[in-house]
């Protein structure tokens, strides 16, 4: 019974959802209102951030942000962090209390609207790959 009523508020018949076609997928996911800045939620490769803007500069390109993340029981904090509107980088300095760690981090947003970069501890030249892109919203018929 719960597999007909999901079916039904996505638009799709309960044969669609048997064989996992998506017939509809304009009814079903919502791309997010476009936007310049990086204020608000993101769903990153390490868990959901919330971004806050505290300043402008540069005539309004440059954001000054903090912000954190949910990485599984944890959180980790971006300390400091500046947006480049024009450019589409986002560089940030970040901490894990759980680590004892700082570290680094640039990203840069593709024509997509996804940021895709790298980050590093703070004394270790390895560096790992970090996404972030806005959070998917699903819609259903008649929203």
């Amino acid at each position: 019974m719960a597999v007909v009523i999901c079916a039904g508020l996505l638009g799709l018949t309960f044969e669609d959802r048997l064989r996992g076609s998506v017939s509809h997928e304009s009814d079903i996911a919502e791309p997010p209102p476009e936007t310049d800045t990086l204020a608000g939620l993101w769903d990153t490769s390490y868990g959901p951030m919330t971004i806050k803007v505290n300043s402008m500069s540069t005539g309004g390109q440059t954001e000054h942000v903090t912000g954190s993340w949910k990485q599984g029981g944890n959180t980790g904090y971006v300390t400091s962090g500046t947006f480049n509107r024009q450019s589409g980088v986002f560089q940030f300095s970040f901490s894990e209390p759980w680590h004892q760690a700082t570290g680094t981090a640039q990203f840069v947003r593709g024509s997509d609207g996804i940021f895709s970069g790298t980050w590093s501890f703070t004394g270790n030249a390895s560096m790992s790959h970090w996404s972030m892109q806005r959070p998917v919203r699903l819609s259903f018929p008649g929203e």
